[in-house]
């Protein structure tokens, strides 16, 4: 059954920014995760989306789920599964994740439960969604209540970058930093260039919006990479924007 129709507003928006912040971006963003049946779907899209981010991901264990390890990406499974069972599903504000340049940024709307006041120890845990949270630990794919910001903070150990976390009125962030992901959203950038030129390879009379669509993009990042390859004279439009064709050059 699909949440959406029990629950409206439900979504979780996730993109990939090409900057530090949205000012520093050429692009609003290279790719934007579209709307997902469920809970798990998004869990399953988004814990895949963030392994291309780190050094040394985590593989499945024997038992098909989580492995007991140290590795970066548990770190940001945890902030996964944190953001899921605090989220709000029945706010008109949808909880966000943001990979930019220089971090990975969670965020629901809303303050946490409860004070951090030493969240470099166990806190108690009051989960928004407690239903939700059961699901995830009988998966074992969370910790134990109250022991999962000591496994976001080892993100700390393991890369030498700092977590930031914040509770406001408006809002609770978790921020893992990194300074690599620049790097490694270049490489995506360099990627998405070569997939649009296979498109217009296979297709030539493609158009920005199908490729939009293939991409997983917004129309919006596909005009701006064709830009730049008729800029750099690798492609050129002949005809009409309608009826017309795309060249390689």
């Amino acid at each position: 059954m699909s949440i959406i129709k029990q629950v409206r507003h439900f979504w979780i928006d996730y993109r990939e920014i090409p900057g530090k912040s949205y000012d520093d971006a050429e692009v609003r963003y290279t790719y934007r995760l579209p709307e997902q049946e469920n809970i798990w779907e998004y869990f399953q899209i988004l814990i895949q989306r963030l392994r291309s981010f780190v050094d040394n991901p985590f593989m499945a264990g024997p038992d098909g789920f989580s492995p007991e390890d140290n590795s970066q990406l548990y770190c940001l499974r945890e902030g996964l599964v944190n953001m899921l069972v605090h989220a709000d599903y029945f706010s008109p504000i949808h909880s966000t994740i943001i990979i930019y340049d220089d971090k990975i940024e969670f965020q629901n709307p809303g303050q946490f439960p409860i004070p951090l006041t030493n969240r470099r120890s166990k806190v108690k845990s009051i989960p928004r969604n407690p239903n939700i949270m059961m699901f995830f630990r009988y998966a074992r794919l969370a910790e134990n209540a109250g022991y999962g910001i000591r496994r976001i903070l080892q993100w700390e150990e393991l890369t030498g970058e700092r977590v930031e976390i914040a509770s406001e009125l408006t809002a609770s962030t978790v921020s893992f930093s990194r300074s690599e992901i620049g790097q490694k959203i270049g490489q995506k950038n360099e990627s998405l260039t070569d997939k649009i030129m296979d498109l217009i390879q296979l297709d030539s009379k493609v158009s920005r919006a199908q490729m939009a669509k293939q991409l997983g993009v917004a129309p919006s990042t596909v005009q701006v990479y064709l830009k730049r390859l008729k800029s750099s004279g690798k492609i050129r439009r002949v005809g009409s924007a309608r009826g017309g064709y795309w060249e390689i050059i």
